[in-house]
């Protein structure tokens, strides 16, 4: 990775940052440009900084490659700060463990975290009505690390007895009344620094003891043990990190009075004190007040219901439930009489109105707690709830428009005030801090105008670049040092332009078969069971992961959409059975013909789109194709068609010899630019046994799931074989799913028949990641995208404008992903999946914008089908299981759901076009609609067609029919017949009371609402 500068040390190191505003100017960059380091062990913190590692791997903190610690870039709006940040501590990280015993190593390392924070400038009002602080990231320190607040996560759940997590399975959460405090439970797996890792997010608690030793805070260091000690310097505390809200935090010493900067600095006192409790049945007011109950007057402690009572006091320290254990063991001081300013001196948020070194007019500002010994003291950091409003939050991307004050990690400039300069005898040594992993070239001028060689003796120590040069005749020189490489590094979160160029870049494009989000590790990483896919997760940890990318529900139309750029109604593939590309298609082998590029062209693996053993040429254009035309029967024993030539393979792993094709290609084109196709077969059915030696989970597999996910860790291991043959410095890589994954292997959050095949998430979600030298952006990206888009994307990567090229008439769906690639902008427009042909059961469009969905179920082919819509938010319901035509829409979801049918109306395709109307939703027919006490009644319901409600089809995937339950008054009637998916015949044994009754049928199955009927049943004397 190359990124030239010329660089004299007389720069200054933050460039641009002429103004005194402390959110801009407190940031701790002297580390910058170092890489990030931990001490894996004890033995390695004993063995001190030499053992300190800077690559690692536990749990789900892994770098494989060094980055860069804490902050590396600030940028500014008129109203925000930007931080980019590793989230990395610039002091060596670490160790962790489980136990004071330090036998017990904690299950997870830090890694970089790629973060982008952003900060108001302008708190604003203060708020009257105070929020609670959140879980995660509640702010930043100034290192970049991240700002927890005084809770673990979990807290009690009275019905269990027990302390349950957000993330409990089965349901089971805390009930959020009594809440675990992070000191006192986790304390004993905080470092020296006093931070630990949660999964792989590094974060502060309480009192940072590190960072205040680098900011000069009253705290010294033992590098031989690793230990920091509170020693008071008499001086008050610097700004040690920004809230969410805008305020600051200080560390513990302030002016004594308030608002006078001449009064003697002060450890600052605590508002909080420890309760006099042996029952947990009470909570004490301001906790009373921060959980919405109704608080006692003065110092009365509020009495709970019974179904919120904690678990009483154990005695001892340390015991299950010590007094301390949870926040709610503490009660503010201002409650019961005492006066801040005279008894204490900070508020229940823990902070305070004062006038600070860098607020000499005064600003609301937090203080760290700590007892006198640099012990934490509750609540630590900040109370329960923000002084202020919490704006600030972590986001994706900067507005194109900000301003950029400082760039440092491998960016970093050299430092003027960081030389130092040794003179002896007839030599002089110079020492800068610098990028490490850096190569740089040191010159030496007498004039500033002609530059001599570089200097020999020139050598990086750690972030320390060290220069010698003889001293001549001329006691006066100047020099400069040019970075003119760097090591590899993980860059995720880093903007470095390593670009090589628009089109010089090779185009590496994967596609997996039948695999959807819900069996992706990097996209559904608490999923009830996941294939090990580390090459997977290293592309995504060094790329960009789209968050929402969409496929067609099935495989031909998605290799269709994704060779034509088109919709699948406009190339008219809507299923596999029979599929056949057009021939009038303008694929994109026919795009870099068209353009007279110098690209080498080949598709490896799976077809499927007809045309026989010369379809890949004749239809889709390819000069090479080696692969399959279709599905495999067997992974091992398969035909295989190389440009119209079909063998077969028996033996060998169709996966394998997929990848030694592609190698074989890679190989053969030398520096030739190249696009690569590899579509595989994997992990589609049949689901056999892999190759074991490409199984990092075990042998063999047992059932289907597991031999699903066999196929997919087998597919994993074979692409970091295939990019052992890759150059990545000059290659961009494309990984996507073709369709969700299939109904016997799909899992949580999908399910229900939510799968591959149905136009609902589960069909049509898929991972999505791209990675390299044009993919500048990192992390993830929430822009809707589709499968569509990576026709114009691959042409732009090699240097073509779709635009440019395709034939006047033709309608491109695909849009260009390069500005999100690039980091330069977002991808904005709905996106369309559609299932149609004589072998689906389910038929229809699906269009989404935001976070809702438009769902029409209709045979576009059938002029005699009822459509049927739905509408959800599939933000907060990504299983689709609550349609909100069922109930009467908010303003804004109307005003959403208008502009998707607009949307549909006028993309075309004959989708829903009977169905314009609106309608009660339920049931709007009863024949009859009354009946004697007691007797028996033969019913036909007819159910509602209009848009609001879902109607199933007659048969389901399965080709079984559908029947419903219909009950009347909560009484089961017997299920008769249903001549049309509308209509519903039923006896009824009528109720022996008469009166008005209410009618339901329930549909079996997911995503069917029940249908309740409008116009009443009378039973009649």
């Amino acid at each position: 990775m190359k990124k030239p500068s010329s660089t004299l040390f007389v720069l200054a190191a933050l460039c641009g940052a002429a103004t005194a505003e402390p959110l801009l100017t407190s940031w701790h960059t002297e580390a910058t440009g170092r890489y990030a380091r931990i001490y894996e062990t004890l033995e390695a913190e004993v063995a001190g900084s030499g053992a300190a590692s800077i690559t690692w791997e536990r749990g789900r903190g892994i770098q494989t490659q060094p980055t860069y610690v804490g902050v590396h870039e600030i940028s500014v709006t008129d109203t925000d700060v930007y931080i980019r940040s590793s989230g990395l501590g610039g002091h060596i990280m670490g160790p962790w463990f489980l136990n004071a015993a330090k036998t017990a190593p904690f299950p997870d390392f830090p890694a970089n975290q790629a973060l982008i924070y952003r900060l108001p400038r302008d708190p604003g009002a203060v708020p009257t009505s105070k929020t609670l602080s959140g879980l995660g990231r509640i702010g930043l320190f100034v290192d970049g690390v991240s700002m927890f607040d005084s809770r673990d996560a979990f807290s009690y759940d009275t019905s269990t007895a027990r302390n349950d997590s957000p993330n409990t399975p089965a349901g089971v959460v805390g009930d959020g009344v009594w809440n675990r405090d992070a000191y006192v439970n986790e304390g004993v797996t905080f470092d020296a620094g006093n931070a630990h890792a949660a999964r792989f997010n590094y974060h502060y608690h309480a009192n940072p003891p590190a960072l205040r030793h680098a900011l000069g805070d009253s705290v010294d260091y033992d590098s031989a043990t690793n230990t920091y000690t509170e020693n008071f310097n008499g001086g008050h505390s610097p700004i040690l990190g920004w809230v969410c809200d805008g305020y600051p935090v200080y560390g513990p010493y302030g002016f004594s009075n308030a608002t006078d900067p001449d009064s003697p600095v002060v450890r600052m006192a605590s508002g909080f004190r420890m309760r006099t409790i042996t029952q947990r049945r009470t909570l004490p007011p301001h906790a009373a007040r921060d959980q919405g109950f109704t608080q006692g007057l003065g110092g009365a402690d509020f009495a709970l219901p019974t179904d919120s009572y904690g678990p009483d006091i154990t005695a001892g320290a340390g015991s299950e439930y010590e007094l301390g254990h949870y926040l709610e063991d503490y009660e503010y001081l201002g409650d019961f009489g005492l006066l801040r300013g005279v008894d204490f001196d900070l508020d229940e948020h823990n902070g305070r109105f004062c006038v600070t070194p860098e607020f000499p007019g005064g600003t609301y500002a937090y203080f760290v707690s700590i007892e006198a010994d640099g012990k934490p003291r509750f609540p630590y950091n900040i109370g329960r709830t923000y002084y202020g409003t919490p704006t600030g939050n972590t986001v994706t991307t900067i507005p194109a428009g900000a301003r950029v004050l400082f760039e440092g990690g491998p960016e970093k400039s050299l430092p003027a005030g960081d030389l130092t300069i040794d003179t002896d005898g007839d030599e002089v040594t110079l020492s800068w801090s610098a990028v490490q992993g850096g190569i740089y070239l040191v010159r030496s001028s007498d004039d500033l105008s002609n530059w001599g060689a570089p200097l020999p003796d020139t050598d990086m120590d750690g972030d320390r670049l060290n220069s010698t040069d003889p001293l001549g005749e001329n006691d006066r020189r100047f020099y400069r040092a040019d970075l003119v490489d760097i090591a590899p590094f993980d860059d995720a979160g880093f903007v470095v332009d390593t670009k090589v160029g628009p089109g010089g870049n090779n185009v590496l494009l994967l596609i997996v078969d039948d695999w959807g989000i819900d069996s992706s590790p990097i996209d559904n990483p608490n999923a009830p069971s996941n294939p090990i896919m580390p090459t997977l997760e290293s592309l995504a940890a060094g790329g960009l992961r789209f968050t929402n990318a969409y496929a067609q529900p099935f495989c031909s139309p998605t290799r269709a959409t994704l060779l034509t750029g088109r919709y699948a109604f406009r190339h008219g593939i809507g299923t596999p059975a029979g599929a056949q590309l057009p021939s009038a298609e303008f694929t994109l082998p026919d795009a870099f013909a068209a353009a007279g590029s110098p690209y080498a062209l080949a598709s490896f693996g799976k077809w499927h789109l007809g045309g026989g053993i010369n379809g890949p040429a004749d239809l889709g254009g390819w000069p090479r194709f080696s692969g399959t035309l279709g599905n495999v029967s067997d992974y091992w024993d398969w035909d295989k068609t190389t440009d119209g030539v079909t063998t077969a393979v028996t033996g060998s792993y169709a996966t394998s010899v997929q990848v030694d094709d592609a190698v074989a290609f890679i190989t053969d084109e030398g520096d030739t630019p190249w696009f690569c196709w590899l579509a595989f077969n994997a992990p589609h059915s049949p689901f056999h046994d892999p190759d074991p030696a490409l199984l990092p989970s075990g042998p063999t597999g047992i059932n289907n799931r597991a031999l699903y996910e066999k196929a997919l860790e087998a597919m994993d291991t074979e692409i970091a074989r295939l990019l052992l043959s890759v150059d990545l410095s000059r290659t961009n890589v494309i990984l996507i799913g073709d369709n969700g994954t299939p109904r016997q292997t799909v899992q949580a959050p999908f399910g229900g028949g939510n799968a591959k095949g149905v136009i609902y998430e589960g069909g049509v979600r898929v991972p999505l990641v791209a990675i390299g030298p044009d993919v500048h952006a990192r992390g993830t990206n929430d822009d809707l995208v589709h499968c569509a888009d990576i026709y114009s994307t691959v042409l732009a990567l090699a240097g073509i404008d779709a635009r440019d090229i395709v034939p006047a008439g033709t309608e491109l769906d695909s849009r260009n992903l390069f500005p999100a690639l690039s980091g330069g902008g977002s991808i904005s427009g709905p996106v369309v999946v559609e299932a149609f042909g004589n072998t689906i059961a389910a038929p229809g469009r699906a269009i989404r914008d935001g976070d809702y969905k438009l769902v029409i179920l209709d045979d576009p082919n059938s002029e005699s089908d009822t459509p049927v819509f739905e509408f959800y938010n599939v933000a907060i319901d990504i299983n689709e299981q609550d349609n909100l035509l069922v109930d009467a829409l908010s303003a804004a979801q109307e005003d959403a759901y208008q502009t998707l049918l607009d949307y549909n109306h006028a993309l075309g395709g004959n989708f829903g076009n009977a169905g314009a109307g609106g309608g009660d939703t339920g049931i709007i027919s009863i024949a009859p609609d009354s009946g004697a006490a007691g007797s028996a009644v033969t019913m036909t319901v007819v159910l509602n067609p209009d848009v609001g409600t879902r109607v199933p089809p007659l048969l389901n995937m399965a080709g079984n029919p559908i029947s419903p339950d219909v009950t009347l008054d909560g009484v089961g009637a017997t299920f008769v017949t249903r001549p049309d998916p509308n209509t519903i015949e039923a006896d009824f044994i009528l109720p022996a009371t008469p009166g008005t009754y209410t009618i339901q049928i329930v549909f079996p199955g997911p995503n069917t609402p029940t249908f309740t009927s409008v116009n009443a049943f009378e039973v009649t004397p």
